[in-house]
């Protein structure tokens, strides 16, 4: 060996590096095993549904972690359970999507002055599903005149909850003929006194 080193001084330094290096791969890959636990797997169970909080002491008793990774409004959901979880069940690391605990507030545009088909289709396409409509005597027929909440009447831009109930005041048209009764009359008894100035010339 030492004759052999003595011969071929660069060839056996190349060797002794390999070996060296060969050694510390395998000394560092068992090492790792130790202190990380490697080949000790957890199989995440399905968490949808669940409470953010129970999910995650269940996962802590695991050695495991859960990352919140969005949030959303689903009406029906119980606030902070978990609609959502990437991977699914059956991975080690996961990502969950959870109820907002708060319910998701939206604008309401002008509502009034227009039909009561068209300021239902706009409240729906926010998400409102709760509409109701009382009729009201006014002079114009299926013209909402009023949007109330709770109430309170709403003005463009006013802020509800989109599980609100939002009632629309809509003009049943019964006014119509009693002005235009008014305003006949007014003209007539116009006509009326011009005819006596007239006479009293």
């Amino acid at each position: 060996m030492t004759s052999f080193y003595k011969k071929h001084k660069i060839l056996s330094t190349v060797i002794l590096i390999a070996l060296v290096d060969i050694l510390l791969l395998v000394i560092s890959y068992f090492a790792l095993s130790v202190f990380t636990n490697h080949g000790n797997k957890e199989t995440v169970p399905s968490l949808t549904g669940m409470d953010v909080e129970k999910a995650t002491e269940m996962l802590d008793r695991r050695n495991l972690k859960i990352e919140i990774a969005d949030s959303s409004y689903v009406e029906g959901a119980r606030p902070g359970s978990i609609l959502e979880q990437n991977p699914e069940a059956g991975s080690f690391t996961i990502y969950v999507t959870i109820r907002t605990y708060s319910t998701k507030l939206v604008k309401v545009p002008m509502l009034t002055d227009m039909s009561s088909r068209q300021s239902q289709s706009i409240l729906t396409a926010l998400g409102i599903k709760d509409v109701r409509i009382q009729s009201v005597p006014s002079e114009f027929r299926d013209l909402v005149t009023d949007v109330r909440c709770n109430g309170a009447s709403l003005t463009e831009g006013s802020k509800i909850p989109v599980n609100a109930t939002v009632t629309l005041f809509v003009g049943d048209g019964s006014l119509s003929g009693i002005i235009e009764e008014d305003l006949s009359g007014n003209s007539d008894s116009l006509s009326f006194e011009f005819d006596d100035s007239n006479n009293l010339e």
